[in-house]
């Protein structure tokens, strides 16, 4: 269900009069959040729910990913210098969720009872690490875990039938961070902020560890089949694309170029040098 044109968030970018430096930790997570509302309806009306959220995912569909940053960093930081750099964790950005948040808890942390939401889905991620529930408290549409476990399950199902399915993964690596994320149903592609490399390339799950996870996504697929996961009206950054039936192609090499073709400023084939 993804098209996205042309060249793909990029390291760094200007802002006004700002430059960025060490994006690598924002710009996977706004390409995570990026993908996820445009491949799920849910998420889609999530993020819409809030104002700042709505005019972001906005930006990065009509491909102005400097102006998605810049808002992003305008409701963390100070624009005080010239020379912004954010080097930094995925825990620094987690005041911007802050709105979206329903529930929360951490590892160490003695489990709330103010709200059913701990005890009907955040219990069965409990174990995994650092949690954060998103959406409604009877009705998560996300959870976001940084984990204090691996591996960690494909798949997680709470206490009243949920499904919540991992769709994106934010691996660091020394200095630089990527972002991996679920395509098809075995398929996952890796995302890199680096200029001098493909936006996007397959990914072998199994490599995952390989890595740092630092963060994980999980969505409420039960949730998105619900609300039919239609897809949305995007700019010229991003367009619909239906990506079923990919999955019932024999060539799976054919198939592979075709995928990564349609993810936009790749090189087409799947094996080439990264």
């Amino acid at each position: 269900m993804l098209i996205i044109h042309g060249d793909y968030i990029r390291a760094g970018g200007r802002y006004c009069r700002h430059q960025f430096r060490n994006t690598c930790v924002l710009d996977s997570i706004l390409a995570a959040f990026h993908i996820c509302y445009i491949r799920f309806q849910n998420v889609r009306s999530l993020l819409e729910s809030n104002a700042t959220f709505k005019v972001m995912m906005s930006y990065l569909n009509a491909a102005n990913y400097e102006d998605a940053k810049g808002l992003w960093l305008r409701s963390l930081i100070k624009f005080d210098t010239i020379d912004i750099d954010i080097l930094g964790t995925v825990k620094d950005h987690f005041p911007v969720l802050a709105k979206l948040v329903c529930a929360e808890v951490d590892y160490f942390q003695e489990t709330p009872d103010d709200s059913p939401v701990y005890q009907t889905t955040m219990s069965k991620f409990r174990a995994l690490g650092d949690l954060k529930a998103l959406g409604r408290a009877d009705d998560p549409t996300m959870i976001l875990v940084v984990p204090r476990v691996v591996p960690l399950p494909l798949l997680v199902e709470d206490e009243i039938k949920r499904t919540f399915k991992l769709q994106f993964l934010l691996l660091g690596e020394r200095n630089h961070m990527v972002m991996c994320f679920n395509f098809l149903e075995n398929l996952w592609i890796l995302y890199d902020n680096n200029p001098a490399l493909r936006s996007f390339r397959t990914f072998n799950l199994e490599d995952r560890n390989r890595y740092m996870i630092c963060w994980a996504g999980y969505i409420n697929t039960t949730q998105a089949d619900v609300q039919n996961n239609a897809s949305p009206e995007t700019g010229v950054g991003a367009q619909p694309f239906n990506c079923g039936s990919f999955g019932q192609r024999e060539n799976i090499e054919e198939s592979m170029k075709e995928i990564l073709t349609s993810l936009g400023a790749l090189a087409c084939d799947s094996s080439g040098s990264e």
